[in-house]
């Protein structure tokens, strides 16, 4: 057995007895707030792929072969302490450590979701959601089909991040497709603009032009007294480009 798992059997014999029964993905995070740690922590494998769900998986084998806890679908159940001195009664898979191997989620027999299952974090209290989600790095990026996305106590709320991030998307093209079609009237073709990366757009300001000058984008002058716009670290630009630029960028 290797240090890894030894150090998440023994987290895990310390506070399932209190937790479960719960979520896959609820008690796995359990473990590494009970350790301190995080997934990266326990190393990844040559593929990139973090050690921590593999070992985890190999620690609940263990658990589940001395009648210590039980798996239903993606629901971890404490069943008590083993009658065999937590020998496990059957052969464990002996893997280097950087070999990588593909465990089903913990051995599970029934496959079928239950959506009402309990839950380690209240959801309603915003300080606990705040702390899981800032722990949760894939937060909003939730695929249906994923079964670690279906074991994750942020499901739903992930789900409707990325409903909200895609509807922000959607919104903020078509501004810009907006923004484009009016300046093009105006005829401006801003789409083969290339902007400069240094060009502070969001820091653009309509100003009074105080003497004649140019327009960066289009060459035009622009007179003194002519409402423009000033865009730091790039120049002035006429007052329809200026406003596209604004409204492609909601400013």
């Amino acid at each position: 057995m290797t240090n890894d798992k030894k150090v998440i059997l023994e987290a895990m014999r310390e506070i399932f007895p209190r937790i479960l029964p719960s979520l896959l993905q609820e008690a796995r995070q359990a473990i590494l707030t009970h350790l301190n740690m995080s997934k990266d922590d326990f190393g990844f494998y040559p593929s990139n792929k973090p050690k921590f769900d593999n070992l985890c998986s190999e620690a609940v084998k263990t658990l589940k072969s001395t009648g210590e806890m039980s798996t239903k679908g993606w629901e971890w159940h404490w069943d008590g302490a083993s009658s065999s001195n937590n020998v496990p009664t059957t052969m464990e898979m002996v893997v280097g450590n950087d070999q990588e191997m593909v465990v089903e989620d913990d051995l599970f027999g029934d496959i079928e979701m239950n959506t009402s299952k309990p839950s380690l974090y209240d959801l309603t209290c915003e300080d606990t959601l705040i702390r899981l989600v800032a722990t949760t790095s894939c937060f909003g990026k939730v695929v249906q089909s994923d079964p670690m996305c279906q074991g994750c106590p942020l499901l739903e709320q992930c789900k409707d991040k990325k409903g909200d991030s895609q509807q922000a998307k959607r919104e903020a093209k078509e501004a810009k497709d907006e923004a484009l079609k009016i300046a093009s009237r105006a005829g401006y073709d801003l789409g083969k603009v290339k902007v400069p990366k240094s060009a502070k757009l969001h820091e653009t300001k309509q100003i009074e032009a105080l003497a004649d000058t140019s327009c960066v984008v289009s060459g035009e002058p622009i007179l003194e007294g002519e409402i423009a716009y000033h865009i730091p670290s790039w120049g002035m630009v006429k007052k329809a480009i200026g406003d596209a630029y604004k409204a492609m960028n909601n400013i």
